[in-house]
């Protein structure tokens, strides 16, 4: 079996903590004189982000406004009183906003 050590100083590196030297008379020590101070993490949002959240905000607490025209076609639909013709949907889908 090959044993190396060198995964493990990757981990010492990547959190930022000395590894322990044995010396040869059987005590330890760490090596080095000095932990470095871990890096803090930061986060900045830039200032289209932050309108972009502003307008989702703004859309989720909107009341809906159609709410009396899909009242009256839900009844229609219910009633059996909605009749569309095949133009008039192509009609709909082929429209420009």
């Amino acid at each position: 079996m090959i044993h190396s050590s060198k995964p493990i100083h990757h981990i010492h590196k990547a959190y930022g903590i000395e590894p322990i030297v044995k010396k040869s008379d059987g005590n330890s020590e760490v090596k080095g004189s000095q932990r470095p101070e871990p890096s803090r993490d930061s986060l900045s949002i830039s200032e289209e982000a932050r309108q972009l959240q502003g307008f989702v905000k703004a859309i989720q607490e909107a009341p809906d406004l159609r709410t009396d025209k899909i009242g009256a076609l839900q009844v229609a639909v219910q009633t059996g009183t909605y009749h569309v013709t095949g133009l008039q949907i192509a009609e709909q889908m082929l429209r420009r906003p």
